[in-house]
């Protein structure tokens, strides 16, 4: 028999013993005042059965509390030694108005039995709310350290998701600052092209510094391009950056690109060897546009790190 299954059997044997003996006991009116101790003291072994029938499905109750099988076993022995003196006595209705019980009784259990028995029942009801109690007390122990580590797993969700939701603003704002600063260049970029246009004349080298710095300004849209489009990682934030904020600074990029591309074509076709003010103010704002782009790169480098960090 398994162990379960023999816990089954102890706790269902035990208390048909119990309430067959409690039934005799109980119906006795005029015995002395010990047989009513021991008719209480039965009721409360009864009430100790139930309660441990009611524990008997918990997962590894046996394995936690391994002194409840023996103390079961021990306890239905001693019970059924007491029912087996009192046999097969009936109760009827007219015994108890004659006596009759007790004088039964007194037949199979002496008053030194009575004693001896109350005695018994009432060690078993001692040992078995023990034994409950601290049953009680380790189930209780272990929903109290159950419900702390839910609790705890719950507060590291919420941490979670709010150093998240503290990502994806970052984010936002990183990109919303790419975009700005694409936005300005494509507006330093469309006004150094109207002053390309009308520009009468510019020398050689004039030109080929506004080709560097030309170079150097697509470099700087490149590394800009790159810093907003964060890696991807376990929280699958990079998804997520592609749908936050207000436009999108890669079509603005493209953008800016083209109006390079157009400016640089304007320089290069504006063939002279004479240097001009207006060239010397396209490579002034140029410079200044690199200046600006470098600085503001570095910085989004550095929280990107940081951001990096602390994830």
């Amino acid at each position: 028999m398994e162990v379960g299954a023999s816990l089954v059997a102890f706790v269902g044997f035990g208390l048909t013993s119990i309430k067959t003996f409690h039934q005799f006991v109980s119906s006795v009116r005029d015995g002395p005042e010990k047989l009513r101790d021991l008719a209480r003291a039965l009721a409360s072994l009864q009430a100790m059965y139930e309660q441990t029938q009611s524990l008997q499905w918990l997962p590894g109750l046996l394995h936690s509390s391994p002194s409840l099988l023996p103390l079961l076993k021990r306890c239905n022995e001693d019970i059924a030694r007491f029912e087996k003196k009192i046999g097969k006595m009936s109760v009827s209705p007219a015994d108890k108005f004659h006596g009759i019980m007790w004088k039964r009784l007194k037949m199979a259990l002496s008053e030194d039995d009575i004693v001896y028995a109350l005695n018994v029942v009432s060690r078993y009801v001692g040992e078995f709310n023990s034994e409950i109690n601290v049953i009680n007390a380790r189930q209780s122990h272990h929903i109290s350290i159950t419900s702390s580590q839910i609790v705890n797993h719950s507060a590291k969700q919420v941490a979670l998701m709010e150093g998240q939701q503290t990502t994806l603003t970052e984010i936002e704002q990183h990109m919303t600052q790419s975009l700005s600063q694409m936005q300005h260049v494509q507006s330093v970029v469309s006004s150094l092209e109207t002053k390309a246009t009308n520009m009468s004349s510019l020398s050689a080298e004039q030109s080929s510094c506004i080709a560097e710095r030309l170079a150097s300004l697509e470099e700087a849209i490149s590394q800009m391009r790159l810093q907003s489009q964060p890696a991807p990682d376990a929280h699958g934030k990079q998804k997520a950056a592609e749908t936050v904020g207000p436009g999108n600074a890669e079509d603005e990029s493209d953008e800016v690109s083209l109006s390079i591309d157009r400016l640089c074509s304007l320089v290069t076709d504006t063939g002279s060897c004479l240097a001009s003010d207006d060239a010397q103010e396209i490579l002034d704002d140029l410079d200044v546009l690199v200046e600006e782009l470098a600085t503001s790169g570095t910085q989004i480098q550095d929280e990107t790190e940081c951001l990096v960090k602390t994830d």
